[in-house]
Formats: structure tokens, C-alpha cells, sequence
């Protein structure tokens, strides 16, 4: 009688449907944060301010959400002329504003960070020069909008710019 009842849980629990988007949403409400897919491979990750609208993306290899993510295949590492046309894409050149400045960088064996400030965004790359190619690749891309309704979730980002990592806000 237990086999029963086990094959029986067991079974239900299969036939289970897993929640859609939709039923969250239906749930919870609009999601402050999403995820799509913008090339084989590339993902776009959206964090919206309270006003709906974006305040922080991030371009990067697709990877899991759960599980090791440290392991990047070199055929998701993108050339810088094909992740500068996605970020035209996401963040238009007029959108973005007049440029500031640069920020500078810094490197780390073969990995390098690097970024833009213009009057309404601060772009940061990470990038990878790859000895079997004399080309830099793009690991991610960063954008930070400046808006008043995004200046909670930018915090963190203006400390790290300063280099004031330990003021920085860890949870809210």
C-alpha cells in the first residue's frame, strides 16, 4: 500500500504544472526585473524603476540562473563591434546624451573593466583579450540611467565608481 501512495505523490507531483509569467504577474503584479534573450547566446537583463521604465541593464553571455557561473564558453564572449551594435540597440547613441568622460579602467591578467560617463548613462564594460585572437571580446556591458527614480538602485553604483566599496548599500 505505501508503493502505492508513493507512485500515486510521485506522480502528482510530475503532472504538476510549473507557474507561467502570466501567473506570477497575476500573483504579484509587473515584474521589476526581466530577462530576454537579444542574440544566440546574449542575454539582456532589465532592472525598472518605479515608474516602469529601465533604470539598469546588463548585457552577458546567457547563463544559468541557478547553478556554477563561472564557466563561459568562448563561443558566448562577443567581438566589440558586435556588442557595440547591440548596445546601439538598447542604448541609442542620442539617447545616451553628450559624453562626459571616460572613466578610466583597470585590468587583471587578461580580463579589463572599463566605461563611459555621458549626461544620461554610465556605460561599464568588462572585456577579454583572447590569445587565439588578436580582437578584444566583450563579457558584459553595464548601463546605469541617470534619473531621479533610479537613484536608489544607482547608489551602490556611484560608491563603487568613487572607489568607496565599503559605504556601498547591500541590501535594501
Amino acid at each position: 500500500m505505501r508503493m502505492v501512495a508513493s507512485c500515486l505523490l510521485l506522480a502528482s507531483a510530475v503532472f504538476v504544472p510549473q507557474q507561467s509569467s502570466s501567473e506570477f504577474r497575476s500573483l504579484y503584479g509587473q515584474s521589476d526585473l526581466e530577462r530576454f534573450r537579444v542574440r544566440p547566446g546574449i542575454t539582456l537583463t532589465v532592472q525598472y524603476g518605479l515608474d516602469g521604465l529601465a533604470c539598469q541593464e546588463s548585457l552577458e553571455a546567457a547563463r544559468p540562473l541557478v547553478g556554477p557561473r563561472d564557466k563561459m564558453a568562448m563561443s558566448t564572449l562577443l567581438p566589440v563591434n558586435g556588442a557595440d551594435q547591440i548596445l546601439e540597440d538598447v542604448v541609442p547613441s542620442g539617447t545616451r546624451g553628450a559624453k562626459i568622460r571616460d572613466l578610466g579602467g583597470w585590468q587583471s591578467g587578461i580580463t579589463f573593466e572599463s566605461g563611459e560617463d555621458y549626461e544620461n548613462v554610465t556605460i561599464s564594460h568588462v572585456s577579454r583579450d583572447c590569445k587565439a585572437s588578436p580582437n578584444k571580446y566583450i563579457v558584459s556591458t553595464s548601463i546605469a540611467y541617470k534619473r531621479r527614480e533610479c537613484d536608489d538602485l544607482n547608489e551602490n553604483i556611484q560608491y563603487m565608481q568613487r572607489g568607496d566599496v565599503s559605504s556601498a548599500k547591500t541590501a535594501r
